[in-house]
């Protein structure tokens, strides 16, 4: 009969921290994936995928590209 090394041993503390950290982790989820789906994150993540030399055909440098697309918040 072949045994496990002790590492794959879960103690009752591991456990009951994994229970306890789950919804934290799930609402730490929620709020990464509501935020990944506003259109100001969409607005830099298009403009951190264009080439400085795209952003100066525009006349705009980084930071005033994303100075536009956040608006008030920067």
């Amino acid at each position: 009969m072949a045994s496990l090394p002790n590492s794959h041993i879960i103690s009752n503390g591991e456990i009951l921290l994994e229970l306890l950290a789950t919804p934290f982790r799930a609402l730490g989820d929620m709020f990464t994936r509501a935020a990944e789906r506003h259109p100001r994150f969409i607005a830099v993540e298009k403009i951190n995928a264009m080439s400085d030399a795209e952003l100066a055909a525009q006349g705009l440098t980084r930071a005033d590209a994303t100075r536009r697309a956040l608006g008030i918040y920067f």
